[in-house]
């Protein structure tokens, strides 16, 4: 990978996303556990026996030392697909007296949330945008995945307008439900249609982690003097 260093991996494999209370939906079995009861093979619980309940379910040890029917629940895991938003406008250019620009450290956190979230064995997707949607690779489980991931942020050139709230809007659109989305952005925008259209991926039930992203000038703007200002968008 060119974004990820050998000493970025080493530090990312000692971490990992707490998801258990996003509850994951589709057909295929990652390491995400969700908060459904199912068939997979870390146990949850016992209960009683209820007419209905499959036979195989039974758990007939625990019958041979109680003479009674107990159910054995598992945890159920799906694969929680995530959508990593990066944003490319022309803003996340900037760069202050550090030794990167915004978009540098952005495309770097983008990318170790999709590793992790990857490493968990669920699936990451990426979304590049400025006023609208750039690049679009869906969520897919595989290192392969992850590299192409990695040159798409590493050949992104930020520039253009920003629209947040629009192309929050345009995505939405077409994910399915219970979703998680990661944006990184430095939140510059119209912050009011930003929190509307948050309140509506909630609405349907996804979750959204927004990473923002300063430079120290822009947060503290410790600049003296006189200034001749020029926006990069």
């Amino acid at each position: 990978m060119r974004i990820l260093d050998p000493l970025v991996l080493a530090r990312l494999r000692t971490l990992r996303f707490d998801l258990r209370r996003h509850r994951a939906e589709g057909h295929l079995g990652g390491r995400h556990r969700s908060l459904r009861r199912g068939f997979s093979q870390e146990f949850a619980e016992h209960r009683a026996y209820a007419p209905g309940d499959e036979l195989k379910s039974i758990d007939w040890k625990v019958y041979a030392r109680t003479d009674r029917l107990f159910v054995k629940d598992n945890h159920e895991e799906k694969s929680l697909k995530t959508y990593v938003l990066a944003d490319a406008s022309g803003s996340m250019g900037y760069r202050g007296r550090g030794p990167e620009t915004k978009w540098e450290a952005a495309r770097r956190l983008a990318l170790c949330a999709a590793w992790l979230v990857a490493e968990q064995g669920d699936a990451a997707g990426l979304v590049t945008f400025d006023t609208r949607p750039r690049d679009f690779l869906p969520p897919r489980r595989s290192r392969e995945h992850l590299e192409l991931m990695d040159e798409r942020l590493y050949a992104a050139v930020p520039g253009g307008e920003t629209d947040l709230g629009g192309v929050l809007a345009s995505v939405a659109e077409g994910l399915p439900r219970s979703s998680l989305i990661i944006l990184v952005s430095d939140l510059l925008g119209a912050a009011a249609r930003v929190i509307e259209t948050v309140r509506a991926f909630r609405a349907r039930r996804h979750r959204v982690y927004a990473l923002q992203v300063l430079d120290p000038e822009e947060r503290d703007f410790s600049i003296d003097g006189p200034l001749a200002l020029e926006s990069l968008e």
